[in-house]
């Protein structure tokens, strides 16, 4: 923030005198700069106040002219050297400064422009230190909080505090971590939707402002481990000053700092969690020793617990980092670890809810562009996770692709043939369906018209292909299974084998 033209003018030592455009007493002066030339504007950037004595500026016309130019520089003011080619500032000048309220200041052959140039740099220096006085106070007060175990939602009340304005931190969905003040004085949905792409993407690193007549903020990165984790918007009614944007920058920084240590807390606890959920599933731990360990992770002995199992189709890449996205967002709503175990992931939860969570599971992965079917165990005690876990697999046997199987659905066929032995099932297979299981074309119509009860017109139109067509592929497989399809018994047989084959192949199609 500069000096306000109507600050110079209450200096006494200036001698300075307000003769025209007194409406643009507010502008602000961020320079002096002297110059007589007839158009010095390429030369400056606005917010500059011009001196000059206006040795060439003789007529009227071009005095006018000379005017307009420097107020749609964007320059604060003019200021008029009197003594040397005038005696007073011309009338024509200040009639055109109060039409354009460009303010023009008559300076005294007394006052040399050193005087104001020295008095305008003193000013900008002493608004300088006393901007870096503020965030000096406010960086040592958000230091002292976080030594002191705040949170977000504590620092941003302590920046509100210093700055005045008010404060929403977003994670990069969209969702509130924490507003100051509380309630937020906005709807945070409609800033999320405001916000440009450059301020939301999660790649994107720059700040972005935004300014309208009924307020204005500034959305800024927050990073922890040179990984962008949130965006921190800071608005006021009317124009942030340079110390709000500075808050703003204070204010990121510090949630960085934050955001990055609760994440090297959060993966080291993940890691042990990740560890002891391992080694119990292996049953390399159990019993009291598993308890102890559970009980500090949160699960205490008494209570109960589910497992999830979530199988990605296809394999996904980094496993960890996707259980670490996975269990930081989830960790918001309810106490859950999630540990990556050889090619799906294993998450142990709190009783109640396992369905809903599972859901909320499903969606978090489609977020991170993942299809993955995922299996509820039974509950259980915490020390019985390892049981939990199986009952979870098993459900996940013959389960479509992108679906929720629960270990305690009576009517789960999953759950009865997840239980055969892959060989077992293997064998099944091929003794009903082994003269197919070299023609996908006739398996795929075999298992459309089993599907659809035998009806030809509903199986036809599930393939995309004509009824005839449909009835000779099926009349081909009868005569290779050596089966009746019309027959209720062959078909439940043949129907078993398709389900049968699926899970043998993890849940996808035979």
């Amino acid at each position: 923030m500069g000096i306000r033209v109507r600050e110079l003018v209450t200096r006494a030592e200036l001698g300075l005198e307000l003769v025209g455009g007194r409406s643009g007493a507010e502008r602000e002066v961020v320079w002096v700069h002297t110059s007589e030339l007839p158009d010095p504007t390429p030369w400056l950037s606005g917010g500059e106040l011009l001196l000059t004595t206006g040795m060439r500026l003789n007529a009227g016309s071009a005095r006018r002219r000379y005017l307009r130019r420097l107020a749609a520089a964007g320059l604060a003011g003019l200021g008029f050297g009197t003594g040397f080619g005038f005696d007073e500032v011309p009338g024509d000048l200040c009639e055109e400064a109060d039409e354009l309220a460009f303010p023009v200041l008559k300076v005294p052959y007394e006052t040399p422009f050193i005087a104001i140039s020295k008095a305008v740099s003193s000013a900008l220096t002493a608004e300088r230190t006393r901007e870096l006085e503020r965030s000096l106070r406010l960086n040592q007060r958000l230091t002292g909080a976080m030594a002191l175990g705040a949170g977000a939602a504590d620092l941003l009340d302590e920046v509100a505090a210093e700055s005045g304005a008010w404060l929403v931190l977003f994670d990069l969905r969209g969702e509130v971590i924490a507003t100051s003040p509380e309630p937020a004085p906005l709807d945070p949905a409609g800033l999320w939707a405001e916000l440009p792409p450059i301020a939301t993407a999660p790649e994107a690193r720059s700040p972005s402002a935004h300014v309208e007549p009924g307020g204005s903020w500034v959305a800024l990165p927050v990073t922890a481990a040179g990984r962008k984790e949130a965006v921190l918007v800071l608005g006021r009614p009317g124009r942030l000053s340079p110390a709000e944007r500075a808050a703003a920058r204070d204010a990121a920084n510090a949630m960085g700092l934050l955001l990055t240590s609760r994440r090297a807390i959060a993966d080291a606890e993940r890691r042990v969690a990740g560890d002891v959920i391992g080694e119990a599933l292996a049953g390399a731990l159990g019993g009291p020793a598993l308890a102890r360990r559970l009980e500090l992770l949160g699960f205490p002995p008494g209570g109960r617990a589910y497992v999830l199992v979530a199988e990605p189709h296809p394999p996904a890449g980094d496993l960890d980092e996707i259980a670490g996205r996975i269990e930081a967002a989830l960790t918001a709503r309810t106490r859950v670890r999630v540990a990556a175990v050889a090619d799906h992931l294993v998450l142990l939860a709190p009783h109640p809810g396992p369905d809903r969570l599972a859901e909320t599971v499903a969606d978090l992965l489609a977020r991170e562009g993942i299809a993955a079917r995922i299996g509820v165990g039974r509950s259980a005690a915490p020390v019985e996770l390892r049981d939990s876990y199986r009952a979870a697999r098993l459900a996940l046997r013959g389960a479509p692709r992108e679906a929720i199987a629960r270990a305690d659905d009576p009517s789960s066929y999953g759950v009865l043939l997840g239980s055969c032995p892959p060989p077992l099932l293997e064998g099944y297979v091929d003794g009903v369906l082994g003269p197919l299981r070299d023609s996908p074309v006739l398996v795929a119509s075999v298992r459309a018209f089993v599907e659809a009860g035998g009806r030809w017109e509903v199986a036809a139109r599930r393939l995309g292909v004509h009824r005839h067509t449909l009835r000779y592929r099926v009349g081909k497989a009868e005569d290779l299974l050596g089966r009746d399809l019309s027959s209720p018994d062959d078909r439940f047989e043949v129907w078993m084998a398709l389900k049968a084959a699926d899970a043998a192949h993890g849940g996808g199609p035979a």
